[in-house]
């Protein structure tokens, strides 16, 4: 099967369902990290595509997080995008997009995300 990923025409396997942006480069450049607080912070993605994309969000940790695209001062538990501990989700990445918005109720949780294609 063929899939268009990250503008090239890619023979992919049935099973592929993320396909991250800058995992081949040398030193790889697919994923941020972050720790996660009470306090409202930003995590610039490792890729800034001009078209719409993915993003897969790692929460590790013990805590639940909460994250909105781009700069959000504003951003609450209640007011964001929800993930429990210890999930991974992908998640659609509207093109230009550069920063998710990230927080937590306290420490406990590090996020991690790739920018890519999901199939």
């Amino acid at each position: 099967m063929q899939r268009l990923i990250n503008g090239d025409l890619v023979e992919v396997s049935a099973g592929l369902s993320f396909y991250p942006s800058g995992a081949t480069q040398n030193p790889p450049t697919a994923g941020a990290a972050l720790a996660v607080t009470a306090a409202v912070q930003q995590i610039s993605l490792p890729a800034t595509l001009t078209r719409a994309a993915t993003v897969r969000i790692v929460n590790y940790g013990t805590q639940p997080i909460a994250f909105a695209y781009g700069t959000a001062p504003g951003l609450t538990m209640a007011n964001g995008v929800f993930m429990i501990p210890n999930t991974v989700e992908t998640f659609y990445l509207p093109a230009g997009t550069s920063k998710l918005s990230l927080i937590a109720p306290g420490p406990g949780s590090t996020v991690y995300v790739s920018v890519g294609d999901a199939q």
